[in-house]
């Protein structure tokens, strides 16, 4: 059997009828199948380009969440300092408020309870 090389065959005469039928050549075949890999080499550059985009998207998102979420961490610690500075100072507030009971209440006893002297008493009683 002699070996048919393709190159001694005019273009298309290996082609199957649905071939000829259809009008398409290899030729033709050959550029639709580049223009198809084009297109879809393409659309993943663009897939590829939009996921990125989205990518950035979301890790803008993340910083701007990590930031607000220090801020009230930091608002809350603020909060927190106020509300025990403010129990401090209520309660100095009420230990004054005490003492100054205790020392007005010593006060009292002392000055009302001494005995009057008796100088005192005949003034009192003198100008009667």
């Amino acid at each position: 059997m002699a070996n048919l090389a393709p190159a001694a065959f005019p273009s298309g005469y290996f082609a199957g009828p649905a071939q000829e039928a259809s009008g398409y050549s290899t030729e033709s075949s050959k550029n639709s199948t580049i223009a198809n890999e084009k297109k879809a080499r393409k659309a993943v550059e663009e897939d590829a380009a939009r996921l990125q985009n989205r990518v950035q998207t979301l890790q803008k998102e993340e910083q701007k969440a990590q930031k607000r979420l220090e801020e009230t961490r930091h608002k809350a610690r603020d909060i927190l300092d106020l509300r025990a500075q403010n129990e401090q100072r209520q309660l100095e507030r009420e230990q004054r408020h005490q003492q100054l009971q205790v020392n007005t209440s010593q006060l009292h006893n002392t000055c009302c309870m001494a005995p009057v002297p008796q100088t005192c008493v005949m003034t009192l009683y003198s100008s009667v």
